[in-house]
């Protein structure tokens, strides 16, 4: 984080809130300073539609929760683009347990400056987030079944969200090993204090820095076999739901409580729609899809001229998600198509060699794990 004049006048704006909210039990005082550090961070990071302030008197500390809107409906469309996505809006929450901690106003304000820099900066969450998910893929040898359930999409939104908190919040990641440009040694120093005085008042009391993948994985083994795992998620959620502090986690856990009900129906009805097309909409419908899947032949030569002269980290995890993009396509159109043995073995070999380019890019000794993801690329000779 470069403390440029800018961001240190919202540090001292945001810091004189917490202090604000610190003095008084008065709601009204209260909300009209949540609403002054709204305007403040809106400033620098647009988007934010409100702060919530949590008592959590009996829950787990939480600390500062970010949570991004992330459209599900979108969600195929956002990772078909090549183009950095950087959510519109955004909601803040602050738990109780941070505002009367130890901690200086100003060293509240700076986490929260870090938090938002890391959600919204030049390296923002959901880029890492969806490259923790390129990297399960390729661990696990597999691609993203496409579907336009909106039950299933939420699923995903929300192993997204929850990925990008926890790459991006200073009470989850490594200091030590965060290689955020943004992010420079006074604001480094500032916030390593603020974790150890936080542990030492028993908030943080185990390290969270591997968290991330662990709910990512949950959601995609959820997502694949969603008739195998439902039972045992609806515990899990539940135990979510009982023990979080945040609100806002939450309504989030409840909200996909429900999607889990909701998804045979929409099977169903799903299923009822495809049957009932016409014979010559289905038949467009398939030419449209064979159009479509020709263009990835070429893309499959441009991908494997462009792993040979991959120079960065990004440029190999770009070139990953635009993979795993297109396999993600192909093994959708092999599943739902009624196809000649001809065409299957076409589309087939097509597969192959998207997953074969895949995995020699992993494998490349450039492709370096910078991003914390756990997932082993390949020893260096």
């Amino acid at each position: 984080m470069n403390i440029t004049q800018n961001i240190e006048a919202s540090i001292d704006e945001i810091s004189s809130c917490i202090s604000a909210i610190r003095a008084t039990t008065d709601m009204t005082a209260r909300g009209r300073a949540l609403h002054d550090m709204r305007t403040a961070i809106n400033n620098l990071y647009p988007g934010c539609e409100k702060i919530i302030y949590t008592d959590n008197l009996d829950k787990r500390f939480f600390g500062l929760m970010i949570v991004p809107e992330i459209p599900a409906k979108k969600l195929f469309d956002i990772f078909a683009n090549d183009h950095q996505y950087i959510p519109s809006s955004y909601v803040m929450e602050i738990d109780s347990q941070l505002v009367v901690s130890k901690l200086r106003a100003y060293d509240i304000a700076v986490i929260i400056m870090h938090d938002l820099d890391g959600m919204f900066g030049s390296s923002n969450g959901f880029t890492k987030a969806v490259e923790l998910m390129d990297s399960y893929l390729i661990a696990n040898n597999a691609v993203l079944a496409r579907t336009d359930s909106i039950h299933y999409l939420e699923l995903l939104s929300f192993a997204l969200k929850d990925a990008m908190i926890k790459l991006t919040s200073a009470f989850f990641i490594n200091l030590e090993k965060d290689v955020s440009s943004v992010m420079d040694e006074r604001a480094r120093r500032y916030i390593a204090d603020s974790i150890a005085i936080l542990k030492g008042e028993g908030k943080l009391p185990y390290e969270m820095e591997e968290s991330p993948i662990v709910i990512m994985a949950w959601v995609m083994r959820l997502y694949n076999r969603i008739l195998d795992y439902r039972i045992s998620a609806r515990h899990t959620i539940m135990k979510g739901i009982k023990f979080t502090g945040s609100k806002l986690l939450r309504d989030e856990l409840n909200f996909l409580f429900r999607r889990l009900d909701r998804i045979d129906d929409d099977a169903v009805l799903h299923e009822s729609f495809i049957d009932n097309i016409a014979d010559m909409i289905k038949k467009e419908l398939h030419n449209m899809k064979i159009r479509g899947i020709s263009d990835y032949e070429d893309d499959l030569y441009q991908f494997q001229f462009e792993a040979n002269n991959l120079e960065t980290q990004e440029e190999a995890m770009l070139l990953i998600h635009q993979i795993n993009s297109r396999m993600s396509v192909i093994a959708d159109f092999l599943a739902t198509e009624e196809l000649t043995k001809q065409e299957r073995t076409k589309w087939t070999k097509l597969m192959a060699e998207y997953n074969k380019l895949r995995s020699t890019i992993s494998k490349l000794k450039i492709y370096q794990n910078k991003t914390r993801l756990y997932v082993n690329y390949g020893a260096d000779d």
